[in-house]
């Protein structure tokens, strides 16, 4: 769930599921109808969505949060796939000794986040298990 990606046109690093996960976001979907207060304490926690890691994802045009949901989590409801990337990393930051570093300090302030999407996903896999 945790990525990095350096290429020839870019570099950029982030968190989540992606390619239409449905079992996985399913089960984030219903965490945040159960349990809504865990899913905003992760947020807050890893203190996004900021200017530098912003929340990303394709959404169901028709798909609404229930009644209930706070707003934050509503915004995040309809996702087809979720992910928090880095975002306006220049090039040159590839050739910085300090990359390591950034990339290091972004994925422990999203530590809250990836237990809370570990945990969906586990939940998701188990429920395709049977």
């Amino acid at each position: 769930m945790y990525w990095f990606e350096l290429s020839p046109e870019t570099v950029e690093w982030g968190l989540g599921f992606w390619g239409m996960n449905r079992p996985a976001m399913n089960a984030l979907r219903a965490r945040m109808v159960e349990k809504p207060r865990e899913v905003q304490q992760a947020l807050r926690l890893s203190r996004i969505p900021s200017p530098e890691l912003q929340i990303l994802g394709e959404r169901y045009q028709r798909m609404r949060a229930p009644a209930g949901v706070p707003l934050e989590l509503a915004m995040l409801y309809p996702c087809k796939d979720l992910y928090i990337k880095r975002v306006n990393v220049p090039f040159r930051a590839c050739y910085q000794p300090e990359l390591a570093d950034m990339v290091r300090q972004d994925f422990l302030r999203l530590k809250p986040m990836y237990h809370l999407l570990r945990s969906v996903a586990d939940e998701a896999m188990a429920q395709l298990d049977g």
